[in-house]
């Protein structure tokens, strides 16, 4: 199902005589509610063309805004493609404009298009955004199709079955070559033909080579060995984002016994939104960890990223959630507590149920079941009380007190099973644990 977002104005300057401006309402139509979400931003040019403009050759990148004909107006950068933007573009006159819109998603890759030809005369507009990865697929589909068709000498002379079923080796056993009119070439029966397609030249077409790129580009670090890229963001206990915060990330085992270097630095931004590009992990066993601090207003804190048993099995991560914990939290949780976490380290962590809410009644145990006597159940996330039951409360929250050695932990509810999760209590710095019910 297709989804919408009203994003921006066009401000239609109208002729001497008129009667003002008139501000025309531009939706942007998705394909569906999963690429609604992952857009992150978008640029969205207005263009008066000087040719016949053709949208599918700006969506196809086989010309872009700016190119002969093509001439850019203004252009217009919005950061929450969800939202409603402020900002306007003038039209100060009529005729045929051009709006095409590219959207990134949170690895800052372009993976939506979208384009209208328009008279400003005729009101509100609409564009149909363009997965251009779908797209790249109807392509090399089409194109298959076409000389399957026109060109059966080269591409289906002989299709080899087995079993009602194409195959690529005419010498496997059993195996039946039939000509193209014993057989039909078409529908789920094209394997053969795409596979001959890779040679031929109109798979090397340079539209259809930049939309490839295009899809190309939304792979993990386009599929680079040991290289992963990282996007999320970072807030305290409480859900306020936790904005220009210094953040690193770091090899889990290396963060827990204090050793190394980390992988990558940098801050979260104004939203507390932070991204990491491709970086090398080849080496890093276990798992990663984000690192946050900003020694004015948050305790370092640790959150865990991203676990795996080897290198081979690390990808890239979209939206994950990491945390700060703030000063004033810290000085509550000391007092109530009454423990040194310059010392002894602390675990703070949530139970959830399995849809990712704050689940109530849980009490947290160790790997064997056995619940955790030195475990605390705050009432609010600034923690200036605690939970009378020795439970988790609306909020999910439980905390910790270091020592504690690397170990395994878990949750026990009477609605919910749970894994067990990998946490330590640091010294001089916070541990984030997340468990979350089957």
């Amino acid at each position: 199902m297709r989804a919408t977002a009203k994003v921006f104005a066009l401000l239609a300057v109208a002729a001497c005589g008129g009667s003002g401006p008139a501000k025309i309402w531009v939706d942007l139509d998705f394909p569906d509610a999963e690429s609604l979400s992952k857009a992150r931003s978008a640029q969205v040019y207005l263009i008066k063309p000087s040719v016949q403009p053709s949208c599918d050759d700006l969506i196809d990148g086989v010309v872009s805004p700016g190119s002969e004909g093509y001439e850019v107006d203004s252009a217009l950068d919005i950061d929450n493609p969800m939202g409603v933007s402020s900002s306007v573009f003038r039209i100060e006159q009529g005729g045929t404009w051009v709006l095409f819109a590219e959207l990134a998603n949170a690895h800052e890759k372009v993976f939506l298009r979208g384009c209208a030809v328009f008279d400003p005369a005729e009101g509100d507009l609409q564009i149909a955004l363009v997965d251009l990865c779908a797209r790249a697929a109807e392509l090399r589909s089409d194109k298959a199709d076409d000389v399957c068709s026109d060109q059966s000498d080269t591409c289906c002379t002989c299709q080899c079955w087995l079993d009602d079923r194409q195959v690529q080796d005419p010498g496997e056993p059993g195996c039946v070559c039939t000509s193209p009119a014993a057989q039909a070439c078409e529908g789920d029966l094209l394997d053969e033909a795409h596979a001959c397609l890779a040679d031929q030249d109109v798979c090397e077409a340079e539209e259809q080579q930049r939309i490839e790129d295009a899809c190309m580009d939304q792979s993990c670090c386009e599929d680079r060995s040991g290289f992963i890229d990282i996007s999320g963001y970072l807030t305290g206990l409480d859900d306020e984002s936790a904005t220009q915060v210094s953040i690193e990330v770091w090899g889990a085992m290396d963060a827990l016994v204090g050793a190394g270097e980390p992988l990558v630095s940098g801050n979260s931004d104004s939203d507390g939104d932070f991204y990491f590009d491709c970086f090398d992990v080849s080496g890093v066993n276990v798992g990663l960890v984000l690192y946050a601090e900003s020694p004015t207003r948050y305790y370092p804190t640790y959150s865990p990223l991203l676990a795996y048993s080897t290198p081979s099995e690390a990808s890239c991560v979209e939206d994950v959630q990491a945390w700060a914990v703030s000063l004033p939290t810290m000085d509550h949780i000391e007092d109530l507590l009454a423990f040194d976490p310059a010392a002894d380290g602390l675990i703070i962590g949530f139970v959830l149920d399995p849809d990712g809410d704050p689940l109530e009644d849980a009490e947290v145990t160790d790997e064997d079941g056995s619940v955790l006597a030195m475990a605390a159940y705050p009432t609010s996330p600034d923690f200036t009380d605690l939970d009378p039951d020795s439970a988790t409360s609306n909020c999910g929250l439980f905390a910790i007190p270091g020592p504690q050695v690397l170990s395994h932990f878990s949750a026990l509810h009477a609605n919910h099973t749970f894994p067990t999760f990998a946490a330590a209590a640091i010294p001089g710095s916070v541990f984030m644990l997340v468990i979350q019910a089957d």
